[in-house]
Formats: structure tokens, sequence, C-alpha cells
């Protein structure tokens, strides 16, 4: 399959590469100036397009004879604003369940504006599609449901490095009626997925955040698979550590959507299950040996108690939070912006 001719299968419901490589190829470059966004867009095979922005909250809706697809952009580590809606943590009630309440109030400032838009493009012809990264990601999420509840089929939904929603009433009700056309594409070290974490405390409230739709990893060599194992090694655990934020860029995932326009992974059931090969600090070539170290994660101390890498990303990610310069500290430990110093 040639990733520079626009193919996309319309109508289909499963797991297709070609779908996942024009949707990520979409939500990377969302990223881009508006001018530089529909020149891109239009000259891959679209007809119309239209850029939604208000504060913190962009969008396009761009379509062509057979396809809506509407691609949402994500956080942006140079913008205040949109980091302090990934941090608003707690809940509210919206969706069928309870939701992140900086995401719910993101995708409330264009909800109405996208609609109006959307009514544009589409006809009963065309099938719709959303897609996002990171938050992104997550109103792709809220998106789909909004629109299924209005009456307006939606096709399929695939997000690349989203974090999670809601809790498990809200999960349960997408899940319900998405799942099985939603792909939640994450690389196996992005750490960003499992964030917000199982259960955490704001103003003194549990809140639960749990997964949704059906996950496929990336993992070496930029293989996606349904399954993989993995390793319990401390060094293993480390090099994952070193690569967690760079792995979360959207050009990595584009990558890796371009490498497996041949293979689906609902299909190749020799490589359902990867196991992580084992290195050892040998194995590693010596900048990924310097990294480890610079990481302050300490192997040994990994080898005694592997729960340790966890503990070391959550209490960074308390720091961050905790940081009166949330714009520099919170931005540079996300790494979530595409044009990454640590690529």
């Amino acid at each position: 399959m040639n990733s520079e001719l626009f193919y996309f299968d319309a109508h289909t419901t499963d797991f297709h590469p070609g779908n996942a490589y024009w949707l990520c190829f979409c939500a990377a470059h969302i990223y881009d100036e508006e001018p530089v966004i529909k020149k891109t867009i239009l000259e891959k095979g679209m007809d119309r397009f239209n850029f939604i922005s208000n504060d913190t909250t962009q969008c396009i809706v761009v379509s062509n004879d057979e396809v809506v697809i509407i691609a949402f952009r994500g956080t942006e580590k140079t913008q205040r604003e949109d980091i302090a809606t990934d941090l608003e943590l707690e809940q509210v009630t919206d969706f069928g369940g309870q939701v992140h309440k900086g995401f719910a109030k993101a995708y409330g400032l264009i909800q109405d504006e996208l609609k109006s838009v959307l009514s544009l493009h589409q006809t009963e012809e065309h099938t719709i599609w959303i897609t996002g990264h990171s938050l992104g990601g997550a109103l792709a999420c809220l998106c789909g449901y909004d629109l299924e509840e209005d009456g307006i089929p939606v096709q399929g939904i695939y997000t690349f490095g989203q974090p999670r929603v809601g809790n498990p009433q809200f999960c349960t009700v997408f899940d319900n009626r998405l799942k099985i056309k939603h792909f939640r594409i994450v690389h196996k070290d992005d750490r960003i997925p499992t964030f917000p974490f199982d259960r955490i405390k704001v103003k003194k409230q549990y809140f639960e955040y749990v997964d949704m739709g059906q996950p496929l990893f990336i993992i070496q060599d930029m293989l996606l698979v349904k399954e993989y194992i993995r390793s319990k090694n401390p060094i293993n655990q480390a090099v994952s550590a070193v690569n967690a934020f760079p792995s979360h860029n959207i050009d990595n995932y584009l990558k890796a959507m371009e490498k497996n326009l041949d293979r689906d992974p609902f299909t190749m059931a020799p490589f359902t299950i990867v196991e992580e090969p084992i290195y050892t600090m040998d194995d590693l070539t010596q900048d990924k040996q310097e990294l480890i170290r610079k990481s302050g994660i300490k192997v040994e101390e990994l080898k005694k108690n592997a729960s340790k890498l966890e503990a070391i990303l959550k209490d960074s990610i308390n720091t961050a939070r905790q940081n009166t310069n949330v714009q520099t500290k919170l931005g540079k430990f996300l790494n979530l912006n595409r044009s990454s110093k640590d690529e």
C-alpha cells in the first residue's frame, strides 16, 4: 500500500491499516498552522476543508465524495491553556457517565460550531471518521459519543496516545456503543495513555479512570500488535522509562502507521503476542546507557524493586503539577509537542 496515494475504506468497521495511516496523517498535520494544514490535506485527496478554533480546542473537518474526517489537535506544550485542560482531573457528569472535566470543557467550546460545520460536509453517502492525538484523542472519543447520541452515525474512531477519558460507567456506556469502531493505538513506552491513573484524589475526592476501546500496541521495530508481554526485566523497564515521553510524539505514531500499511494485527495471528527482548546494559548503545544514568533511574534499585519505576513517574507528575511555573515545567515533562527536542 502506498502512503503517497490516498486510499481509504469508507465503509468498513474493522481495523484498516490504510485508514489508520491517513487518520494519523490528519492528526499529525493539525499541529501546523491553518494555511499549511489546508494545503497539505487538500493535496492528499480531500475536496473541502474547515478549521475550527476556540481557545484551547482546535479541529478540522475535511471531506471528499466518500468520507468526512474530523481531526482534533492535541496538547501543545507552549500553550498554558492546553496544559491546564489536561490537569483538570476531577470529573463532571456528562456523556452517559463521569468524564474528565478539562476534556469535557474543551469539547464544549466547539461542540455547536462543529455540528454546524459537519452538516455542510455530510450527505447520506458519507461516512464519518474521527481522530486525534493525545488530548485530541480524548476529544475524538467525546465527539464520537456526542454525535451518536444525536443520531449521527460514526463509522470509526482512531486515536493515538490517547489519555483516559472517564470513569467505569462512562467507558462501559461508550464501549457498548462504539468499542467495535474505536481503535486506541498506543506506543508501549508512552505513559500518557495511562494518565490519569486508576484512582486519583482531587480536592479530597477520589475519581476513577479506566481504559476504553480496542487497544493496539506499537512495540519494538514499530510493529503494531493486539497484545504483547511487557518484560519485567529492570533494564527493559529503564529503557521504557527513557523512551516514555519521546514515544508520545505524533511523528513516531505516523511512522509506525506507515510501516504497518501492509500489516493487519487482527489477521496476523503468529504476531498476536510478542514478548519484549531481554536487555542487559551491555546490549544498549552508549547513548542509551547515558540517558538511563542521567534519568536518575538506578538499575540496581530496580532489580530489588521493579515498582520503583512507576513511583518515579508518578512523583515526576505530582512535582510538575505542583510547580507554579506550569507552562515550563509540565511542558518539558509531558513533552507532547510534535517538535520535541527529545527526538
